[in-house]
This record gives structure tokens, sequence and C-alpha cells, in this order.
């Protein structure tokens, strides 16, 4: 069986949680000195819709070496079929986020092995002992600020212009996110993405 391995453009099942678009990036928003650890978040979680997440603890021995925090294995299973993303947790000014990077995924078509390409995407966090919400970012106001001319952040646009990629460093991202974090626009505020742990 051939496995897409780091290799996305579109992290459909992710996406799938929000059913809109999100934010991608080509460099992560975390930096070692950034990331948290938070054991509330392992297990299997119940995301709705015949969909669940488990996260599981991971580390490499050049982290554990450096004291770097260990971060998190993270299995997407969505009407059976399954992702398996790497899910790095950070602090970034007053507000926790998620890194998610898919590693590999369920399919035998190599046309969808050369067709993507690796990214990141971003989603604001509270982590409870037997709940957590996400807020993933909206694209369409960091698109407003690019058009106003507001902010200089480095991006593209595929999908016929309709979809946002930030091509800029990972510290660019990080002031950036920094600077906006109290908009209320920054990320979907959603009520109903609150979940649940099942075991």
């Amino acid at each position: 069986m051939i496995r897409s391995k780091i290799l996305i453009l579109s992290l459909a099942i992710i996406l799938a949680v929000i059913n809109s678009c999100t934010v991608q990036s080509l460099f992560p928003l975390y930096t070692n000195d950034k990331l948290v650890y938070d054991e509330n978040i392992l297990g299997v979680w119940d995301m709705g819709d015949n969909e669940t997440w488990e996260f599981v603890r991971k580390t490499n021995k050049k982290d554990s070496v450096n004291e770097v925090p260990p971060y998190y294995e993270l299995t997407v299973i969505e009407k059976g079929e399954k992702a398996v993303l790497d899910a790095h947790l950070l602090l970034l000014g007053k507000y926790y986020y998620f890194n998610f990077y898919l590693q590999e995924m369920e399919t035998e078509n190599s046309m969808v092995e050369f067709n993507m390409l690796p990214v990141n995407t971003f989603a604001r966090t509270v982590i409870h002992k037997d709940s957590f919400n996400l807020e993933f970012f909206n694209p369409e106001f960091i698109t407003n600020l690019i058009e106003e001319k507001k902010v200089r952040i480095k991006h593209v646009f595929t999908d016929n212009d309709e979809r946002l990629l930030i091509t800029a460093p990972t510290y660019d991202i990080q002031k950036f996110v920094i600077k906006y974090q109290d908009e209320e626009e920054l990320v979907y505020d959603d009520d109903e993405m609150i979940y649940r742990l099942k075991s």
C-alpha cells in the first residue's frame, strides 16, 4: 500500500470538522521554545459525525536530549478512513494553539501522492480534563488584512485565488498571531466545536 507521507495541500479530514476553509502554511507556527505539553489531551475524543481523534504522546531522542517537550501523534478516523498527523501544542502570547501536520493517510493512489504539498494548519485551543475546543484560523480575516495592506505577511493564493497559503517563515507568523490574537475574527468562534473525551 502506498502511503502519502508529509505530503498534503488540502488537509481534508481536519477541514471537514469545520466544513469550511482554514489557513494553510508552508512553515509551522511553533518553535521549540514555545512548545508545551498537556496530558489532559491524551485519549480518544468523540468529534461527532462518526469521527474520532486519538492523541498519544510522541517524542524523539534528539528532543529528549535537548529537553524539548513531547508532542502528540494524532490519529483521525472519519467514516472508516484513517489519517495520522503530528500535533504540536504551543503557547504563543496568552493563548494555546495546535499545529497540525499530516504524516500519513490511507491511500493506494500514486497520483494523490505526486500532487500533494506539505502544509501546516493552526487552531487555537483550550484543554480541560475531559473536554477541549478548537478554533481554526479564519482565512477571510487574514485575506482582508492583506488586501487592505494592513499586513505584509508573505503568501500566495491557490485554487483560482480562493485558498490562502502562508509562505512566511515561522517567526513572522508568530509575530502576526501575537499582534492580532485578541481580534475576534482571527479564528472561527464556534461554540459547537467543544469535544468530549471518549476513553
